[in-house]
């Protein structure tokens, strides 16, 4: 068990001051910190173990909240699952943490999982759990979600960045859009809770009218979500939606922010803050964040990049050479390298030390630090993202291995390569696309294929359009060419 106890003694803190403030709510109602700490109470009863952690599915509700915080109260490390994937992936999750069930905050029950091939390892994570705070699942190359570890350290670090960047105060109330596995929602959580700041957790933001009377009733004046959120709003082009509510600051990161919606939103609400913000989970959800100016606009309209914030004392990032490994050579201003976070927040690698990825986690100058796989480059202090290695996507926020999607397909069906890309139509509009090159006499289809990426994958990773070609390009060494790949995916889908 982790022994770092500061941030949950500042969320007592925030409780003895405060015991009948209204710190959270959702669809089926709010709770005090009194009644918050009863529920926290009861699941950690509900949910004892012998175990140094607990794996459970996260919804979006006041119970995975209470879920949490009754780890944080006996230093339990959390694992939050989404229960909207495939049996069978969370089944391997399980199975890299040598578990067999997963807690349901919904019902107060555990439910066993079988998993084909379970073993009790002998890991380096069960060696280093005391140190671990959380542990979130991401995509992973070899067909299994890798597990990002992080510290309470690292979550200090964030949480007093972000004291820096962002004027909160006892007056806000951060609305919360996504479900606790997803690494946003973890941010807003622990900054309101450890300030005294109520959140509230919607349930449904694709009712974009709904959804705006929710911010208007409940006077949320925060919201940190993907782009994409902030795009239904703007498509609706109904600026008194949002112009009657008490929002003021919008904080929009995991994905690129399309410069008509920032304009939209600049123009339409000059009252709310809008920050570009930029951070992998690996480095603690967050760790640059750029407020937009007039300046940005100005940008935007003649096709330029926007700044996504500064290094700064707790997120120090340094651009380098995207091609020499495993040694970081620094590039100078204005040329373009790959995106490097160093220090404080750089988490502990995955559960599984001995994955590919885990190359990424690194050293520099003796000081962790960890290969982002983001092209970027600086400018004036600034730093402007310019596109991502091609071995990553980051789509609605979540990183996609590309490599885990293929390999669900690897001799099926006839199919001789795929290659999954994140293009963009005509509109400009980004979406998944898998390129698949068929063998001679290959019956393959459409559904064949989504059929069985959706039994294997969460929806996020299912790509959108899929595209048989007669071949796919390769470069010198004989390898698919993803950044071809990426033309000619953009290609058909002007057709």
């Amino acid at each position: 068990m982790h022994n770092d106890r500061r941030i949950w003694d500042a969320i007592v803190h925030q409780k003895s001051s405060h015991p009948e403030f209204i710190i959270t709510s959702d669809s089926a109602g709010s709770y005090t910190w009194n009644q918050l700490f009863d529920l926290v109470e009861i699941h950690a009863k509900q949910s004892a173990n012998k175990e140094e952690l607990l794996v459970f599915y996260s919804d979006k509700s006041v119970h995975s909240v209470a879920v949490i915080l009754s780890c944080v109260m006996h230093n339990k490390t959390f694992i939050p699952v989404s229960r909207e994937q495939p049996i069978e992936r969370v089944g391997a999750i399980l199975e890299s943490l040598s578990q067999r069930n997963i807690y349901d905050p919904s019902t107060g029950t555990f439910i066993e999982i079988s998993t084909k091939n379970f073993v009790t390892k002998e890991m380096s994570f069960y060696q280093s759990i005391g140190e671990i705070f959380y542990v979130l699942f991401t995509s992973g190359s070899t067909g299994t979600p890798k597990g990002v570890k992080i510290t309470q350290a690292n979550m200090i670090n964030t949480l007093e960045w972000s004291s820096h960047q962002f004027a909160w105060n006892a007056t806000d109330v951060i609305g919360i859009v996504t479900a606790f596995h997803f690494d946003i929602s973890l941010f807003d959580l622990f900054v309101a809770l450890t300030r005294g700041i109520r959140i509230h957790i919607f349930s449904d933001v694709l009712n974009v009218k709904i959804f705006c009377n929710e911010i208007f009733e409940i006077k949320v004046t925060s919201i940190f979500s993907t782009p994409s959120l902030f795009g239904l709003i703007a498509k609706l082009n109904d600026p008194n939606l949002i112009s009657k509510t008490n929002l003021r600051r919008i904080i929009s990161g995991g994905d690129f922010f399309l410069p008509s919606d920032i304009i939209y939103w600049y123009q339409n609400f000059p009252g709310i803050e809008i920050y570009n913000v930029w951070g992998p989970t690996e480095t603690t959800i967050v760790n640059t964040a750029h407020r937009i100016t007039g300046l940005d606009i100005d940008r935007l309209k003649n096709k330029k990049n926007i700044s996504i914030g500064q290094s700064s004392r707790e997120m120090q990032i340094i651009i380098c050479e995207s091609d020499t490994k495993p040694m970081l050579v620094v590039t100078p201003p204005n040329e373009i390298g790959e995106i490097v976070v160093v220090g404080d927040s750089v988490g502990s690698g995955y559960v599984d030390p001995k994955i590919d990825a885990q190359k990424n986690f690194i050293s520099f100058n003796g000081t962790p630090a960890y290969r982002t796989g983001d092209l970027g480059f600086t400018a004036d202090g600034e730093i402007y993202m310019v596109g991502r290695n091609a071995n990553l996507i980051k789509y609605q926020g979540y990183r996609i291995d590309p490599r885990e999607v293929e390999s669900h397909l690897s001799g099926k069906f006839g199919i001789r390569n795929c290659c999954l890309v994140l293009a963009k139509n005509l509109s400009q509009i980004f979406s998944l696309v898998l390129l698949i090159e068929l063998s001679p006499n290959s019956t393959c289809t459409v559904m064949q294929v989504k059929n069985i990426l959706r039994s294997k994958l969460p929806k996020y990773m299912i790509p959108k359009n899929i595209i048989f070609v007669n071949s796919l390009p390769v470069n010198s060494n004989g390898k698919i060419d993803r950044n071809s790949c990426v033309s000619l995916a953009e290609m058909q889908n002007e057709k």
